[in-house]
């Protein structure tokens, strides 16, 4: 995807992601071929943020920004969401997804959204942010 694709939600998530981890974020990143699997998935399959030098379990690590258009009316995440995480998934990626209503409850407040990312990934092992 161009730049210009970028959403302003992406945008905002990837700045103050860049101040929570000790690396550097690649926005709209595809999976470098040698890491990739079946199929080659990881040669087109973009993903919304990539924690470069970072990994799980030996998998790279994305994060997927979940806005609105992933979800139902009702709040349920749509089943094309939830395909294009288990491709990315699939395709080598560790995906930490981060949805939207929860960005939205920190109503701008960076220490908010700071705390926010910062749980999201206590889910990868304590030495991969270092």
């Amino acid at each position: 995807m161009a730049p210009s694709d970028v959403s302003t939600l992406q945008s905002a998530i990837a700045r103050v992601l860049q101040g929570v981890v000790m690396c550097r974020v690649e926005v709209e990143a595809t999976m470098p071929a040698s890491a990739s699997t079946l199929f080659d998935l990881g040669a087109w399959l973009t993903v919304d943020m990539a924690l470069c030098g970072v990994a799980a379990g030996g998998r790279p690590v994305a994060l997927e920004v979940q806005g609105k258009r992933h979800y139902t009316d009702n709040g349920l995440e749509r089943p094309s969401s939830v395909t294009a995480r288990l491709l990315r998934e699939h395709a080598g990626w560790h995906v930490i997804a981060v949805p939207w209503q929860a960005w939205q409850r920190c109503k701008g407040s960076v220490g908010a959204q700071q705390t926010l990312l910062k749980s999201l990934l206590r889910a990868l092992p304590e030495h991969a942010l270092l």
